[in-house]
């Protein structure tokens, strides 16, 4: 039985782990590359949609494959994208 002001929901703890990867010439090259697209395609996204679209879905619905054939980003980095422009605020 639970009384006043308990709790009985579960918590969740996140932990960050902060890592070094030690990747040759030819992958940093792939990650800046990927990095710098994913930067483009959210300038482009938050330059090209309605202002007013302010959740990822509904920024994603009007965008997604427009952006994936542009930047030649994986599916997942498209909807990062989404988000991240969506929690911009802009």
């Amino acid at each position: 039985m639970l009384h006043s002001g308990e709790f009985s929901g579960t918590v969740e703890q996140f932990l960050t782990l902060v890592v070094k990867l030690q990747v040759g010439s030819e992958q940093q090259q792939l990650l800046s590359d990927t990095c710098s697209a994913f930067a483009s395609a959210c300038n482009w996204i938050n330059e090209n949609v309605n202002p007013r679209l302010t959740n990822r879905n509904s920024i994603q619905a009007v965008c997604y494959q427009d952006v994936k054939d542009r930047f030649g980003l994986t599916a997942n980095h498209v909807v990062r994208a989404c988000g991240r422009v969506a929690a911009s605020g802009f």
